[in-house]
């Protein structure tokens, strides 16, 4: 006994009609283009803004490309960093002072401020080292 074939919703308005939904026009599917593409625009440009406040980017140009290119570069200089810290505490077989370690970490700040960019006032909060505003 074979089951009968389930109802056709019926057709309504534009047989063209994909999945009942009319096609966009042009300039509907236009207009969809260009605003998508300014939600685009506009998360990178906050995106920069924020890499820019990170790095204390003050009365320095601001493009996204230096922005990048700067990020890039702490970046790096955050990894040597860590890794100069690693082979420290190795060398002195875990006995590494806090202090030692934060003297480094000072120096490397120095040393960024000396390139022209800073990632900003840090403090010391237990055993991280946090920004004082994080977003």
């Amino acid at each position: 006994m074979s089951m009968p074939p389930p109802p056709t919703p019926p057709q309504t308005g534009n047989a063209n009609a994909i999945g009942g939904k009319t096609p966009l026009t042009e300039d509907q599917k236009r207009a969809n283009h260009v605003k998508s593409e300014q939600k685009r625009r506009n998360e990178i440009r906050i995106g920069c803004e924020r890499l820019a406040s990170l790095l204390n980017m003050k009365g320095q140009g601001k493009s996204e490309a230096r922005i990048l290119e700067l990020t890039v570069q702490a970046i790096k200089e955050q990894l040597a960093l860590k890794e100069a810290i690693k082979q420290h505490i190795e060398e002195t077989r875990g006995q590494a002072s806090v202090n030692a370690v934060d003297e480094m970490y000072r120096e490397a700040m120095e040393e960024a401020k000396t390139n022209n960019y800073g990632i900003g006032p840090m403090e010391r909060r237990g055993s991280r080292i946090k920004k004082e505003d994080e977003y």
